[in-house]
């Protein structure tokens, strides 16, 4: 017994209309969300910020077209593991990459590890607008270490966990 001829063209059009409009809805979804996090990316590029030795620092105002951004905490043991890696890491590339450790922790305590623990890169401590950024770079948790490259435009590579010389080997981007 065949089906009445308007029934099913009208149950396709309607069907491939909601899925064109699911789907259209889903890529300015990605779209509007690249955009976004593209001006975050921009933004946290313009942070005026204070190093922990008193020093200005805004990535802007700097050559180098890449930076690795390493949440830290003072406290955090694979934190405390990986800093002679990104000493290393910023001693091999300081010229083409900068390196920036932002701590998740007390000053004090801080000022207190690194007399004992030197870092050979810009520290800076982290404010309310750094939490905001670790959530919009993929870190909702707060959970550290994380660290990212960072382009002007995005995110290259990113990690949650400590960080090993073959992580950084593969993030290379010269």
């Amino acid at each position: 017994m065949p089906l009445p001829p308007r029934v099913p063209r009208r149950a396709f059009f309607f069907t491939l209309l909601g899925f064109s409009v699911a789907g259209g809805g889903w890529v300015y979804h990605i779209h509007k969300n690249k955009n976004q996090l593209k001006q975050q990316i921009l933004g946290f590029w313009h942070l005026d910020r204070t190093t922990l030795d008193g020093q200005r620092l805004l990535l802007a105002d700097d050559t180098k077209n890449y930076y690795l951004i390493n949440y830290w905490a003072s406290w955090c043991a694979p934190c405390r593991e990986e800093i002679p890696v990104l000493n290393e890491y910023f001693n091999l590339n300081k010229q083409t990459v900068g390196v920036l450790g932002i701590a998740l922790d007390q000053r004090a305590a801080v000022l207190n590890f690194l007399r004992n623990y030197p870092i050979n890169y810009p520290v800076v401590m982290a404010d309310s607008v750094d939490l905001i950024f670790l959530d919009s770079f993929g870190n909702i948790t707060r959970a550290l270490p994380f660290s990212l490259l960072l382009s002007r435009e995005e995110i290259m590579y990113s990690k949650l966990g400590k960080l090993t010389p073959q992580d950084l080997s593969a993030w290379s981007i010269l």
